[in-house]
């Protein structure tokens, strides 16, 4: 996870006891214990962390979950919110992030597109009083816009679209 310090103190500040955050990704930063002095510093009993997000990926989860990708600046394609989205799980995605334009319509979880502090705070609370049926749709939203766009067949029809249209551009009809 990108920025884990920035969003264990959003977290704390949005106050949602209802909701347990796990924070599982990248450990060069920050070890996981570090991570988890640093949630126990700021108040917080509902942190998990596992460490790396292979380590996550082998646990389920009893409740709806959600993942968060906050980052600064400009993100390229992010893999993981992607197979986020195929696992049928709502995503928060931070300004900048590939992604956002493209799930504007889908109703598949919060696209911050402001760098506002208060925003992910405002965000994580807005997730945390999501009934479970609203969540599961936002899930199943993704899962469906995943399979349609990022699938090998939406994928190769993307492309031939794009390639469709680049050749009549130029006039060309030379394969490239």
């Amino acid at each position: 996870m990108k920025r884990p310090l920035e969003t264990l103190q959003a977290f704390a500040a949005a106050a949602v006891p209802n909701v347990t955050l796990v924070v599982a990704g990248m450990t060069e930063t920050y070890s996981p214990a570090e991570l988890a002095e640093a949630a126990h510093a700021l108040g917080l009993p509902n942190v998990m962390v596992p460490g790396p997000y292979t380590a996550l990926k082998s646990r389920s989860c009893s409740s709806p979950p959600t993942a968060t990708f906050p980052s600064r600046g400009v993100r390229n394609f992010g893999y993981t919110a992607a197979e986020a989205l195929a696992a049928a799980t709502p995503v928060i995605l931070s300004p900048g992030h590939d992604l956002g334009p493209l799930l504007s319509d889908v109703s598949c979880g919060w696209c911050c597109l402001t760098s506002v502090a208060r925003r992910p705070v405002e965000v994580i609370r807005a997730f945390a009083t999501t009934p479970r049926e609203a969540l599961a749709r936002m899930g199943a939203n993704g899962r469906e816009w995943a399979e349609r766009t990022l699938a090998f067949e939406g994928f190769k029809d993307n492309l031939r679209r794009e390639l469709g249209a680049r050749s009549h551009a130029t006039g060309s009809s030379k394969p490239i």
